[in-house]
């Protein structure tokens, strides 16, 4: 899955996502929603304002893995 063409952001969190065991989906509001076995739903904007945004979430899927241990 990939988010809409042109959005690298959104493209790189969601290649990352699939590499940690996380599905993507896209909602009909346009976010991002991750699901994993085990962790709660996360849900993430498709567009991120800085830098700091991507790692943001990036780090948001990494503690939901460390909540399930």
């Amino acid at each position: 899955m990939t988010a809409r063409k042109g959005n690298k952001a959104a493209n790189q969190l969601i290649e990352y996502a699939l590499s940690l065991g996380y599905t993507a989906h896209n909602t009909n509001s346009g976010h991002l929603k991750f699901l994993r076995d085990g962790c709660k739903p996360l849900f993430s904007s498709s567009t991120f304002s800085d830098n700091r945004g991507l790692l943001n979430a990036k780090a948001d899927l990494r503690r939901r893995i460390a909540e399930q241990k």
